[in-house]
């Protein structure tokens, strides 16, 4: 799985246009989807073979975002002596 996740702006409060990333990127194969935070970030979860597409979908509908898919960190912290 990835984490696909996007924003570049505090949110104040919740709009149309938030809730339309939302759906789109739960239309488009997003397993889940959330304000994270205190709202400067939306958080998708995906599978790797749905991530390129909503990345395509809300980039083209949010030219104002920052958008990034991501890899889980599977490990962890690590520490060594």
């Amino acid at each position: 799985m990835s984490i696909f996740a996007f924003g570049t702006y505090k949110v104040t409060s919740v709009d149309q246009n938030h809730i339309s990333a939302l759906k789109l990127a739960l239309e488009n194969g997003a397993l889940m989807s959330t304000l994270s935070g205190s709202g400067s970030t939306f958080f998708n979860l995906a599978y790797k073979d749905d991530a390129y597409s909503i990345y395509n979908v809300l980039r083209d509908n949010f030219k104002d975002f920052t958008i990034k898919i991501l890899q889980f960190d599977n490990v962890g912290v690590k520490v060594y002596n």
